[in-house]
């Protein structure tokens, strides 16, 4: 019997697994790193660029239905309570789709990534290269436009204090500034017996490079607020 569940165990790790969201799955069968031979179809699809698949987002009923045409999935009992008994219909049935809706997003993908890594020998140069310039300069005016768009949006949350909106958010950092007298580093460096040409402010890698000199000296230390602006998908989306 023993030797039966170990053939099983070895079976099994060899086989391909297909998740849509593999790390969520993983992490109810011990973790990604006991679970062998794993393909993850969202990692898959985010791979695709968005030219060939406008996706809004990535979640399973998304792609299904975009890449695979699949008719509007219900996917109102991903939320039910499974750890009851009895499984009612609707979860029974929602449970047999599942992975028919994850076989079907991985072919499609497995195709698509023919298409979107083609074989470098073949290519076609001219071609490739007139593409790239006729997009070019609807490149520079939409980049143009978005950085433009993030530093207005930076602002003016930053000035109504929304920490958070659409999908933006505002984070902040504090910065530590170091200063010292140019005449005070300037007899400490005399008094070492260094000749050394110092005019830098006191980063911290500067600090490193002064190494015991700088336990001799009056430093001021001045602080200062950096904004960030980030940008990232729901975590709601990739489900």
């Amino acid at each position: 019997m023993t030797d039966y569940f170990i053939t099983k165990i070895l079976l099994l790790d060899r086989i391909e697994k297909v998740f849509h969201n593999a790390s969520y799955d993983c992490k109810f069968l011990g973790g990604k790193g006991k679970v062998k031979k794993i393909t993850c179809t969202l990692e898959l699809a985010k791979k695709v660029p968005y030219y060939i698949a406008p996706l809004p987002n990535y979640q399973l009923k998304t792609v299904a239905e975009c890449l695979c045409h699949f008719p509007a999935i219900d996917k109102s009992e991903q939320g039910g309570n499974w750890g009851k008994r009895p499984l009612t219909a609707d979860q029974l049935e929602y449970a047999q789709k599942d992975p028919v809706y994850t076989a079907q997003i991985h072919h499609r993908l497995l195709q698509l990534s023919h298409l979107i890594t083609p074989d470098p020998a073949g290519e076609n140069l001219e071609r490739l290269t007139n593409r790239y310039w006729e997009i070019y300069q609807q490149w520079k005016i939409l980049d143009t436009e978005m950085e433009h768009l993030k530093e207005r949006l930076k602002s003016a949350m930053i000035e109504q204090q929304a920490a958070e909106i659409n999908g933006f958010s505002v984070s902040y950092q504090n910065r530590t500034g170091k200063k010292v007298k140019l005449a005070e580093l300037a007899k400490v460096v005399y008094l070492s017996g260094q000749d050394s040409q110092i005019s830098l402010s006191l980063t911290n890698d500067f600090l490193k490079e002064l190494g015991d000199l700088a336990q001799g000296l009056t430093i001021e230390e001045t602080r200062q607020k950096i904004s960030q602006l980030t940008i990232k998908q729901s975590e709601a989306d990739l489900r």
